[in-house]
């Protein structure tokens, strides 16, 4: 009896058992659409995403054109022919009557100015004797160094 009692309550343990496996479950549908709806919102975002880097990718591209375009070098003027100009330094003349005769040939614009540079950084004494080929476009260090001799 206890055997019977044992086989009976084992084979409605299978049915059971195969009935839950087998039969559909009431949430599976639900979780399936559930599943569904947001791979579907994923998708819809992984689209609207790709759109968005698209037009992005795009707009850069645009930028960087517009910026190669404004970064072209602009033809520059041609550069003005400069002439040197020949000023001889003789026996006798001192910083200020250097300063004058280049102010005087438009080399620089302050006589004043000049002579003081050169008093300032110590070339007001080494003013060497000779015929110098100044460029107007030179700085005050510039000439200073050509007259007196320390530029080759």
């Amino acid at each position: 009896m206890i055997r019977q009692l044992l086989l009976t309550i084992g084979i409605i343990l299978f049915t059971i058992g195969a009935t839950l496996t087998f039969a559909p479950s009431k949430e599976t549908p639900k979780e399936q659409t559930k599943v569904t709806k947001e791979l579907k919102a994923l998708e819809k975002e992984l689209d609207d995403s790709k759109k968005e880097l698209s037009a992005l990718q795009k707009e850069f591209e645009t930028l960087q054109q517009v910026k190669a375009e404004t970064e072209q070098p602009v033809e520059e003027e041609p550069k003005k022919a400069t002439t040197k100009i020949v000023i001889t330094i003789e026996d006798g003349v001192r910083s200020p009557d250097v300063a004058v005769s280049l102010a005087e040939a438009n080399i620089i614009d302050d006589a004043q100015k000049f002579n003081d540079f050169l008093k300032e950084k110590g070339y007001a004494s080494k003013i060497q004797l000779g015929t110098y080929e100044i460029d107007p476009t030179m700085d005050y260090e510039a000439i200073a160094k050509i007259i007196t001799q320390q530029v080759k």
